[in-house]
């Protein structure tokens, strides 16, 4: 009995026809940049006897790392030209805008 896989089941498969690999890496980088900031925003201390919160943000010229970090324009742009390529797709099969919709 072995447990590794054969060679050819170790491979990737290739993106569906149409899929654009560098729209999925922006929305990984996107998602990744969201969830970094979210974690190292908040700053929690315990002060006679009660958990205060603040914004690590909030301190010195810290509030200049969101404005170059805004991920929601990108996460925006990805979802859109995915859509795009959707649609263009859907148009060449012949689709109709509730099929489209449907699938999507």
């Amino acid at each position: 009995m072995t447990l590794i896989a054969p060679r050819s089941a170790a491979r990737s498969a290739p993106p569906p026809p149409g899929r654009d690999p560098f729209l999925d890496v922006l929305r990984v980088f996107g998602m990744a940049l969201v969830v970094l900031q979210h974690w190292s925003m908040p700053v929690l201390s315990f002060t006679e006897g009660r958990i205060t919160t603040g914004n690590a943000l909030a301190t010195g010229w810290a509030w200049a790392i969101t404005w170059i970090s805004q991920v929601m324009p990108l996460v925006f742009f990805a979802g859109g030209a995915a859509n795009a390529i959707s649609w263009r797709g859907a148009v060449r099969r012949g689709e109709t805008i509730p099929v489209w919709l449907a699938a999507r």
